[in-house]
C-alpha cells in the first residue's frame, strides 16, 4: 500500500496497475495485490522506480521517477514511447 498525496489516503497497489498488459494486451487481475508481472508474457504491470533505494510506485506513463530521477521499470522494459531528445554520447565527430 502506498500513500496517495492527492486524496490523503492509502491506496491499494491494484489501483496503480495497468488493466491490460502494455506488451501483449492480456488482462490483469484487478484484485491481486501480488501480481506485478503479466502471466502471459512476463512484462511488468506496475510501473515503479528502478532504483532499489527509492522503489516508488509511479504513474503508468512515467518514464522517470520524479523523486530520484531514475528510469521507470516500464521505460526500462521498452513499454513506453522513446520520444525524449537524444544527448551526445561522445561518439560523434566533434570539431573540438
Amino acid at each position: 500500500m502506498k500513500f496517495n498525496e492527492d486524496n490523503k489516503e492509502l491506496k491499494s497497489v491494484c489501483s496503480y496497475k495497468v488493466k491490460t498488459c502494455l506488451k501483449c494486451h492480456a488482462k490483469t487481475d484487478d484484485k491481486d495485490e501480488r501480481e506485478f508481472f503479466c502471466s502471459e508474457c512476463g512484462a511488468p504491470v506496475l510501473n515503479k522506480c528502478s532504483s532499489y533505494e527509492c522503489d516508488e510506485i509511479l504513474s503508468y506513463t512515467a518514464k522517470f521517477c520524479k523523486y530520484c530521477g531514475s528510469r521507470s521499470v516500464f521505460y526500462n522494459y521498452g513499454l513506453l514511447d522513446d520520444t525524449a531528445p537524444k544527448f551526445l554520447d561522445n561518439t560523434d565527430d566533434l570539431p573540438f
